[in-house]
C-alpha cells in the first residue's frame, strides 16, 4: 500500500507541476501513465513540442523521451515507431539521421539497438556496411566484420553467418598479424580450437634475426622456425648454415 501511495505521490506531483506552468494537463493526467512518462509529456508542453504524438500508455518512458529530443531537432520518428523501433533502437535511428547517414539503407525491421548502433559507426567511418548489414548477423559478429573492415582486412574470410563472434574473432586477431588463418579457419573448430592454434602460428613465425660482424661460418637451429637472417654486406651466403 505504502508502495501504491508513492507512486501515486509521484504522477500527482507531475500533474501539479504542470498546472503550475500553466500547461493543459489533461493530455497526461491519466492513472495508465506511470510518472515517468507524465514526465516526459509535460517536459514536452513546456517545450512547446507537439507531446501528442508520443503521448500513449503503450510508449515507455525512453521511448517518449526519444520522440520528445527528436521533436526538438525537426526528426520524425514516427514511422520507425510503427515499424516497432523502441526507446535505444529510437535513439540509434535519431543520432544517424542527425548525422545525416542512410541509415534507412539498411535498417531492417526486428534489428535491435546493438546491431543498429554497429551500422550507424560503420556509416559514420565510412566503411561498406553491406558486407554486415544484415539481421541474421548479431550485433557482436557485426562488430567483429566492422573491425575488420576498419584495419583494411579480408573480412569475406570470416564474414559467415555459421562462424559465431568468437570465431570470428580469432580468425580476425590472426589476420592483423599478418597470419595464415587458412589452417584454422573452419566451422570444425571452436574458438578455443582456433586461438590455441593462432598461437600456435604465432610462436612458428617467429623470426630470428642475426647480424653477422665477419664472414666467418654461422650454423642456426630453424627447427621448424620461420626465420629471417640479416647478414652485413661482407658475408657470403655459403658462411650460413641452417640445420
Amino acid at each position: 500500500m505504502m508502495e501504491n501511495d508513492e507512486y501515486q505521490k509521484a504522477q500527482n506531483q507531475e500533474i501539479k507541476l504542470g498546472k503550475e506552468e500553466g500547461l493543459d494537463v489533461s493530455l497526461y493526467a491519466n492513472p495508465q501513465f506511470n510518472w515517468l512518462q507524465m514526465e516526459q509529456i509535460r517536459m514536452g508542453l513546456k517545450d512547446k513540442v507537439d507531446a501528442s504524438i508520443y503521448a500513449d500508455p503503450s510508449n515507455n518512458y525512453e521511448t517518449m523521451r526519444q520522440m520528445r529530443i527528436s521533436l526538438y531537432a525537426g526528426i520524425d520518428l514516427v514511422p520507425y515507431l510503427r515499424r516497432g523501433f523502441a526507446d535505444d533502437d529510437l535513439e540509434e535511428i535519431r543520432l544517424a539521421i542527425m548525422n545525416r547517414l542512410p541509415i534507412d539503407t539498411w535498417l531492417q525491421d526486428n534489428m535491435c539497438a546493438p546491431q543498429i548502433h554497429e551500422i550507424r559507426v560503420g556509416l559514420c567511418e565510412d566503411i561498406d556496411v553491406s558486407l554486415y548489414a544484415d539481421i541474421r548477423y548479431n550485433w557482436m559478429q557485426m562488430q567483429e566484420i566492422r573491425l575488420g573492415l576498419e584495419k583494411k582486412l579480408d573480412v569475406a574470410i570470416y564474414a559467415k553467418h555459421l562462424f559465431n563472434h568468437a570465431q570470428m574473432r580469432e580468425i580476425r586477431l590472426g589476420l592483423e598479424s599478418g597470419l595464415d588463418v587458412s589452417g584454422y579457419c573452419s566451422l570444425v573448430y571452436s574458438a578455443t580450437d582456433m586461438k590455441e592454434k593462432r598461437k600456435a602460428v604465432i610462436s612458428r613465425k617467429r623470426v630470428l634475426s642475426v647480424k653477422l660482424d665477419a664472414p666467418a661460418p654461422c650454423r642456426l637451429v630453424a627447427s621448424d622456425l620461420d626465420f629471417a637472417c640479416r647478414a652485413s654486406a661482407d658475408c657470403l651466403p655459403q658462411h650460413l648454415q641452417v640445420i
